[in-house]
Order: C-alpha cells, then sequence, then structure tokens
C-alpha cells in the first residue's frame, strides 16, 4: 500500500509538471480545444511516461510530510509553465512580425477573434498564427515537444529544486532566437511595403492634388497578398526548420 502511495503521488507530481506545460504550449492551449480534451491528454501523457521515467524503484519520489509535498509540485508546476511559456514565446513573435506584415501591406482594417485567445487580431495576422499553429501539428512538431518534455525530466530530475536562473536564461535564449526568425519570415513584407510607400511618397510629392493614399492602398494590398502567395511555401519552410532546430536544441 505504501509502495502505490509511494508511485501515485509520483505520477500526480509528473502530472503537474507535464499538464502545465501542454496547458501553455501552442496548439495544445488554445480555448477552441474543450478543458476536458486537454486534461484526458495530459493524464495519458502522464500514465504513459511514469513508468518509463521511473522505471527504477529507487528513482520513485518518496516524501515524508506536506511541506516537502507542496514545495515539490510548485517547483513542478513552474518547471512546466517554463517549458510551455518557451515554446509559447516563438509563436508570440511570429504573432508580433504578423502584425507587422498586416500594417505594412495595408490589412489592418478589420479584426478577428485571435486562435489561441479572446483578443482581436488583424485577419491576415490570424490567419498566419493558424496556419503556423497547424503546421507543428501537421509535421508532427508536437511529438517534439513532448519528446522535450520527455528530455525535461533528465536534465531535472522530479523533486529538484526550482531554478530561477535557468529559467530565466532559458526565457531570455527563446526571445533572442524567437525574434529574429519572425523578422527573418516578415522581412519580405516589411521591405515591400517600406518601398512602396516610400514611392507613392515621392509621387505625392510631385503630384500633391492627388489623394494618393486612396490610390496606392489597393495598389499595395494587391502587392502584398501576391508577396505572400509567391514567398508563403518558402516562409513556412523557414519556421518549422527554425522551431524544429529550437526544439531540438532546448
Amino acid at each position: 500500500m505504501i509502495e502505490f502511495e509511494t508511485w501515485a503521488l509520483t505520477a500526480f507530481v509528473a502530472f503537474c509538471r507535464i499538464g502545465v506545460c501542454l496547458g501553455l504550449a501552442p496548439g495544445f492551449s488554445s480555448p477552441r480545444i474543450p478543458v476536458r480534451f486537454r486534461l484526458f491528454i495530459s493524464l495519458g501523457l502522464t500514465l504513459a511516461l511514469t513508468p518509463t521515467l521511473f522505471s527504477d524503484r529507487d528513482a520513485a519520489l518518496r516524501l515524508n510530510t506536506t511541506t516537502d509535498i507542496v514545495r515539490v509540485i510548485a517547483s513542478e508546476c513552474a518547471t512546466g509553465a517554463v517549458l510551455g511559456l518557451t515554446s509559447r514565446f516563438i509563436i508570440s513573435a511570429l504573432e508580433a512580425m504578423s502584425v507587422a506584415i498586416s500594417m505594412s501591406i495595408g490589412v489592418t482594417s478589420t479584426l478577428s477573434v485571435r486562435i489561441d485567445e479572446n483578443d482581436s487580431l488583424p485577419e491576415l495576422a490570424t490567419f498566419i498564427v493558424f496556419s503556423t499553429t497547424a503546421l507543428i501539428f501537421f509535421v508532427d512538431l508536437h511529438w517534439t515537444i513532448v519528446r522535450a518534455m520527455v528530455d525535461s525530466f533528465a536534465a531535472l530530475p522530479i523533486g529538484s529544486a526550482f531554478g530561477g536562473d535557468l529559467a530565466l536564461a532559458r526565457i531570455v535564449d527563446t526571445l533572442a532566437f524567437g525574434f529574429p526568425l519572425a523578422l527573418r519570415i516578415a522581412s519580405p513584407f516589411l521591405a515591400f511595403g517600406l518601398l512602396a510607400n516610400l514611392a507613392f511618397a515621392l509621387v505625392n510629392k510631385v503630384a500633391p492634388q492627388i489623394a494618393m493614399y486612396f490610390i496606392s492602398v489597393p495598389f499595395v494590398m494587391a502587392g502584398g497578398f501576391a508577396l505572400l502567395y509567391a514567398t508563403a511555401k518558402s516562409l513556412a519552410s523557414i519556421f518549422v526548420a527554425g522551431f524544429s532546430l529550437w526544439l531540438s536544441n532546448g
């Protein structure tokens, strides 16, 4: 009975890390996915991973006091939160650059609901974020997220103290990697928007009596969508390669 309680407590503590990580990871944390379904995914992964992670009897978690239990649960939740947030920061960086893309090609007048939150974004930004989030599942990168979570148990075993310095360094490294990746994806549209608006501004200087803004908007939008059509495959490949590289190195 004592052995069963020890393993049950070990599985529950592992569930704290897995559940919080998946609750914040891109795609898994979407409010469009029912909470019960997300809970079943976390429970299924916990039941599947616990025997392999703690097959050694001596590695089973043994806690004697309530204080120790609360401390370990808090540490595991914090570790899971860092793992989930760092993967989410990559999508957040792309989301910020998607808004910049929408502004560059003049499609920020209408707003739509975000896929992973209840706030509003320009429709093009929502489309880009939705496409990249779906792409994570289409190319099986969500299994890489699960593998990275499993590897975290080897790097930070259950019961180890939460390292605030390590977590902060991990977050900084993720932001330093994510925003240049997102900027690389958005750079063709930013350059196009800059050149197009500069060209129409020069024309407006030559003929100030013409309302050049109303004339330029459809041309800028058409050019932006044409550029999106021409570069969509390459940009998707860049994102998949970058996100996969970050997960592998993480």
